[in-house]
């Protein structure tokens, strides 16, 4: 018993090395770069062993989309960003998480932009990269109606629009633009607060600026 739960703990471990090699190669080279055998050179491996664990590229992708899923996610358990916070403390900090993933994991950020790119043409990206992007704007929409009960965001939100739209000016960071500049990025941060502070909203802002 014990040997197979060292077995299937390493069997785990060798899927996140495969996984994050397989991301680097995507950020690094693009989604066109992604060769089995490049995937298995990065590792240490050889194309069988790879293979035992991915079989195809379309599950080489399931695990770079899945391994994405989990960082974002353990991000989020690790801040305790779901409770006990107002609704602008928490978009500071879907912001602050952003732009310490975009110093600290870059290619993580340029992973995610690369196959959000390639969505709007690959129908199996999409299937995978989609559900992700879905679900980060539904955080943010969920935040900013969160933001309107409180009443320190407008009321006349369109929460759906500005959450999609806060999505996109995240995502324009994933590639190698001058716009990384991280000054640029409190600008824009500090503009998408701005765009949603109801009066009352501001004072409290200020306040905490």
């Amino acid at each position: 018993m014990g040997k197979q739960k060292t077995a299937h703990i390493a069997g785990d471990q060798r899927r996140r090395d495969i996984a994050r090699a397989a991301r680097r190669i995507i950020a690094e080279k693009g989604l066109e770069g992604l060769r089995m055998r490049a995937v298995a050179d990065a590792v240490g491996i050889n194309i069988a062993t790879l293979h035992y664990h991915v079989t195809t590229k379309d599950d080489l992708l399931a695990l770079v989309t899945d391994e994405i899923r989990a960082d974002f996610i353990a991000q989020h358990e690790q801040r305790g960003l779901s409770g006990g916070k107002g609704a602008i403390a928490q978009l500071n900090q879907e912001f602050s998480d952003f732009s310490e993933n975009r110093v600290r994991r870059p290619i993580l950020i340029a992973a995610f932009a690369e196959l959000s790119r390639h969505a709007s043409r690959d129908e199996e990206v999409a299937r995978r990269i989609h559900p992700l992007r879905d679900a980060w704007i539904a955080g943010f929409e969920k935040i900013l109606r969160a933001g309107i009960e409180e009443g320190v965001f407008r009321d006349d939100l369109d929460t759906p629009a500005f959450a999609t739209l806060i999505a996109a000016a995240l995502g324009g960071f994933g590639g190698e633009a001058a716009s990384n500049d991280p000054t640029v990025m409190s600008r824009i941060f500090a503009e998408l607060m701005r765009s949603v502070l109801s009066p009352e909203g501001k004072e409290t802002f200020d306040g905490n600026a």
